[in-house]
């Protein structure tokens, strides 16, 4: 069924822009996710007295010391919201520091904990491993989301744990897929047999995969039900706008989870992950071995791990109907 009726750039906030686009779409309301707050969009709209809701709310240190700075501005601003749900009532808090009233300002969670996750039954997760070429008596180290430079660390940390694991079995999800074969590049340097899953899709004769790389999208969900330890990208060394990926998924299959220190975007899950030792924060090749090594060898601290993650992700679900009923209010 037909759910959007239109997907298109956002409009340059100018006022003969935003006018237009409003008088296009006479929107009945607008719901902003996160931190789009666009000065002269929001006058607008606020002027055809449409609701505006502002939801998965953030204020990080930064920006509310930005806010603070014009705060006569930014009052001004945000009093066109007649909603905002925070994910946390230390943003609340900010928002209301800023002088924003406390009768539209709600707690409702970070949405990011509603991802819908269904874990595979044990067959499903036998046909996975036997499609890719491995036994039930091996395990699995899955390495998601991981950019250039990291793939590096990864392959030596591997090198290490392999030498006293000598049937785990490496499965590497580039951020990127069409990065696959400098990944490939990598791990055949340092002396592994390496399949895609292209290439096992299609029953190319290989030796026995080492590592396994996957070239195509859609897998990553479906990668960590299989996995015994799981470790998650884009944080191990600092890139550029990136600062982590979502650790989500694996937490509520209840894996154990291994990161890297940069995780700015993600910071508050982080934190709720390590308070809860559901995650491990790493920095190095070393440090990475150390750890992998450990959850490999000792798998009772392994699934209490996992299941610590998981109880992360349970007791934060229900932030998508909180916010809900929240529209549903305005709507009425």
């Amino acid at each position: 069924d037909k759910i959007v009726d239109g997907i298109f750039f956002f409009p340059y906030d100018l006022p003969f822009s935003v006018k237009r686009i409003a008088s296009t779409i006479r929107p009945s309301m607008v719901i902003i996710v996160e931190t789009d707050i666009w000065p002269n969009f929001l006058s607008e709209i606020k002027s055809r007295n449409v609701p505006i809701i502002l939801t998965n709310a953030k204020l990080s240190n930064r920006s509310y010391s930005g806010y603070r700075r014009i705060m006569a501005f930014a009052r001004q601003i945000m009093s066109c919201f007649t909603a905002i749900c925070c994910q946390s009532r230390e943003d609340a808090n900010r928002f209301k520091q800023l002088g924003i009233p406390d009768d539209i300002i709600s707690v409702t969670g970070n949405i990011k904990f509603d991802q819908d996750v269904v874990p595979l039954s044990g067959k499903d997760i036998d046909d996975l491993r036997g499609s890719m070429g491995i036994n039930r008596q091996q395990l699995v180290w899955i390495a998601g989301s991981t950019h250039d430079g990291e793939e590096a660390i990864i392959q030596q940390a591997y090198d290490m744990v392999r030498k006293e694991n000598p049937d785990l079995v490496m499965v590497v999800a580039p951020r990127h897929p069409d990065r696959a074969n400098s990944v490939a590049r990598i791990f055949s340097v340092g002396g592994f047999n390496f399949s895609t899953l292209s290439q096992l899709n299609r029953n190319i004769p290989r030796k026995a995969s080492d590592v396994i790389i996957i070239d195509t999208l859609g897998m990553l969900k479906k990668l960590y039900a299989m996995a015994d330890v799981a470790l998650f990208g884009g944080s191990l060394i600092h890139i550029r706008g990136i600062g982590g990926h979502n650790p989500l998924e694996p937490a509520a299959l209840a894996k154990p989870i291994l990161l890297g220190p940069h995780m700015r975007n993600f910071n508050e899950i982080d934190e709720m992950l390590i308070n809860a030792k559901g995650d491990i924060q790493l920095t190095d090749p070393e440090s990475i071995y150390i750890a992998v090594n450990d959850l490999l060898k000792n798998r009772k601290r392994a699934q209490v791990m996992g299941q610590n993650a998981r109880h992360v992700y349970t007791t934060n679900s229900g932030a998508v109907m909180r916010t809900m009923t929240i529209v549903a209010g305005q709507l009425a």
